[in-house]
């Protein structure tokens, strides 16, 4: 069994992806098409972005690049979180420029080298520490006195809560909303940063949390998935025998198939 390498084009349709964020999808993105299957060894350049593991950001990555000229095809690896550009020198500058100005950062795959990075402990401490610096400012605002001493030192909680686990969702929220696109990180940013900045500090820390908490989840669920898949391949055998009629084997490179599917001594 074999899967297909060649994305299906991307139609004018509203679908979901990471933590049910909705998006439609633009034709002009389908425009680069998609590459066979690229190795390393063939000379085109792969790329980890430890944040893109869903189709939402592919497309934010595939209309990033859509109006950069010489780039002659892409291959998204989603499970891995890597993509294959190959692209001039000069559009491969110009389109790793545009991945970070979308929110990504794309880290050089080297020769050999497998795309394989787990969400990291120190992200889910960060998510953890978050979580702490929300619930701390929500209990400041529920059982502290009206003071402006505490009122200052929740609010310092919930912007260092923000701080910790909203960076990149107000990253690449800030990179749709420059391109006119409304996707789950943009409205994110917009309603915590309209939170808080109505006095809700407590409730728009919490929310952020919440958020990356869901997110980092998300990125484990899909690591093991990936690992899971990975020890079923790797139990694959490199070789077969197939046993004649006979009773004897032979491997199939030295075996003859006659035309009804039946094995014949060769």
């Amino acid at each position: 069994m074999s899967l297909d390498p060649t994305p299906k084009p991307l139609q004018e349709t509203t679908h979901c992806g990471c933590a049910s964020s909705c998006s439609v999808a633009v034709p002009a993105a389908a425009d680069i098409p998609a590459a066979p299957d690229l190795a390393q060894s063939d000379g085109v350049p792969v790329f980890l972005i430890t944040t893109m593991d869903c189709p939402t950001e592919e497309n934010d990555i595939r209309r990033a690049l859509a109006s950069i000229e010489g780039i002659h095809s892409l291959r998204f690896q989603l499970s891995a979180r890597t993509v294959s550009i190959d692209a001039t020198t000069e559009a491969l500058d110009a389109a790793l420029a545009a991945i970070r100005k979308a929110g990504f950062d794309p880290k050089p795959v080297s020769a050999g080298q497998v795309a394989k990075e787990n969400v990291g402990a120190s992200e889910l401490w960060r998510g953890i520490l978050a979580l702490g610096l929300a619930v701390g400012a929500e209990a400041l605002d529920f059982f502290a006195p009206d003071t402006l001493l505490f009122k200052g030192f929740g609010m310092a909680l919930a912007v260092a809560a923000i701080w910790l686990s909203g960076i990149s969702t107000y990253s690449k929220g800030l990179a749709a909303l420059r391109r006119g696109q409304l996707n789950m990180n943009a409205l994110m940013g917009v309603a915590v940063t309209g939170a808080f900045l109505i006095g809700q500090w407590p409730e728009a820390a919490m929310v952020m949390a919440l958020y990356a908490i869901a997110e980092l989840i998300e990125a484990r669920s899909v690591d093991r998935a990936r690992n899971a898949i990975k020890g079923l391949l790797d139990l694959t055998p490199q070789t077969a025998e197939v046993r004649l009629r006979a009773g004897k084997t032979r491997r199939p490179d030295t075996a003859r198939w006659s035309g009804d599917g039946r094995n014949e001594c060769g």
